[in-house]
């Protein structure tokens, strides 16, 4: 599908030397399309990759008088760079390896002597350019590039960044970086002290440690939830942290009826890829969310290993794995799907009908050989697994508000199920407690008034 890396290079000098022709007309309207974007909200370096940006020795991919780009950094793109002859940057973006989903990731880092003005050319070969820029001074915070100073060639093969950079280092990338390490310290910091455990269940391709956080009784029917199978898909990971923020205090009480269940969250299954700035793949060249019949991967074959053990002779009760793409959207069964709590799917959908404005679309196409995460819960313990994907430009506040959302509306469905199996006839209406929303996010959601009420679905 990728031409290799010597095309590539003959290429980007073929369209340098005749000129790219850009178009105001497409750069609007790729803009309207990602339209929202938002910074990423501010809870310190639990949320944002820090530390780990300049914690290894720089690499210099390109270097003038005046400024030095480089990639020495975990989770920086694929990129070979040039000097153009007007003095700009041409940075060749490449996959890991092909064929691949086109998701062009890129992350590099510029250090300017001083304050100064820069161009910096992307080129992604056949790929087209999928993610706004996002730029984040030394010491500062993620904000997004001005869409003003990003043009696109009329075939989206191509963006030309215009860069107003401050004396330092300046990171500029796809999306905000997130590692593994900020990850499993966001784990720590959010779950209920005491209240969980975190299992080293495995070793990536490349010997990373892979950790899961677990809590309730081992062998009961297990609740899973999982994120970054694609290291780009950022949005989807704020949507987990969304789903965590609000499940913790719910799990804190003990009160609830999902404490009978066996929680396995999953919050960096592929970490060799997020270091290393991977497209979609790990580094055996597999893509995860596609390997879950094969198990090829040992990242796979120890995320089923682990699952299996954790949940027992009770299964999985629901399966949940959090994606990003071009629209926010849900990945479900059909509704006729042989399974026990299929009925959470409507259940869900109305809850988020309810609380989110837009809702996310939803889609119950089902592919029994597709080796998704989904596809193997439902066919090894009929539980109806869905993919949530959020859309790339969602903002974190966006993408964390239906992260929460779900979360609730899962606590609110055991319940109803407890109630159900606890009380001899049907109550024609259960009213539900009100939201449990973080509260930086509750006034915005629902206001004074939040429609909680839903009948037994």
């Amino acid at each position: 599908m990728f031409g290799a890396a010597t095309h590539t290079h003959a290429l980007q000098r073929q369209r340098h030397e005749r000129g790219l022709v850009f178009s105001k007309e497409a750069n609007m309207h790729h803009e309207r399309r990602r339209a929202g974007l938002g910074l990423l909200i501010a809870l310190g370096c639990f949320f944002v990759w820090c530390a780990p940006m300049s914690a290894r020795a720089q690499t210099p991919i390109c270097q003038t008088e005046a400024l030095v780009i480089s990639t020495g950094f975990e989770g920086a793109g694929r990129h070979s760079c040039e000097i153009g002859a007007d003095g700009g940057m041409v940075l060749t973006v490449t996959p890991e390896n092909q064929p691949i989903n086109p998701s062009p990731w890129y992350a590099f880092r510029v250090d300017a002597k001083a304050d100064t003005k820069a161009t910096v050319m992307l080129h992604y070969g056949p790929a087209r350019h999928r993610y706004a820029p996002k730029m984040r001074h030394e010491n500062g915070a993620w904000e997004p590039l001005d869409p003003s100073a990003v043009a696109l060639a009329d075939d989206s093969h191509a963006a030309r960044l215009q860069l107003s950079l401050r004396a330092g280092a300046t990171f500029i990338a796809a999306q905000p970086l997130s590692g593994a390490q900020a990850m499993h310290a966001f784990m720590r910091a959010t779950l209920p002290a005491g209240g969980f455990s975190e299992i080293d269940y495995g070793r990536s391709v490349e010997g990373r440690t892979l950790k899961a956080f677990t809590t309730g009784p081992k062998g009961a029917s297990a609740i899973v939830v999982m994120t970054r199978q694609h290291p780009p898909e950022t949005t989807g990971e704020e949507a987990f942290r969304g789903f965590i923020q609000a499940l913790a205090p719910i799990l804190a009480t003990g009160a609830s009826p999902l404490a009978k269940y066996r929680l396995i969250a999953i919050p960096a299954p592929n970490p060799d890829g997020v270091a290393n700035g991977h497209w979609r793949h790990n580094t055996g060249g597999v893509d995860l969310n596609r390997d879950w019949g094969a198990f090829s991967q040992p990242e796979t074959a120890a995320m089923r290993d682990l699952i299996l053990a954790e949940a027992g002779a009770g299964g999985v009760a629901l399966f949940l794995d959090f994606h990003s793409t071009d629209r926010t959207i849900i990945y479900a069964p059909p509704l006729d799907a042989p399974s026990p709590r299929i009925d959470w799917l409507r259940f869900l959908r109305l809850r988020l009908e309810k609380t989110i404005d837009p809702p996310p679309a939803w889609n119950y196409a089902h592919n029994s050989t597709g080796g998704t995460s989904k596809g193997w819960a439902l066919s090894q313990f009929a539980a109806p697994g869905i993919t949530v994907e959020l859309a790339d430009t969602a903002s974190a506040s966006q993408a964390q508000a239906i992260g929460a959302t779900i979360a609730i509306a899962l606590a609110d469905y055991l319940a109803l199920q407890h109630i159900r199996t606890n009380q001899p006839t049907k109550p024609a209406a259960v009213t539900l407690p009100a939201p449990r929303l973080p509260a930086a996010q509750g006034s915005a959601l629902f206001g004074s008034e939040p429609p909680w009420k839903d009948p037994c679905p």
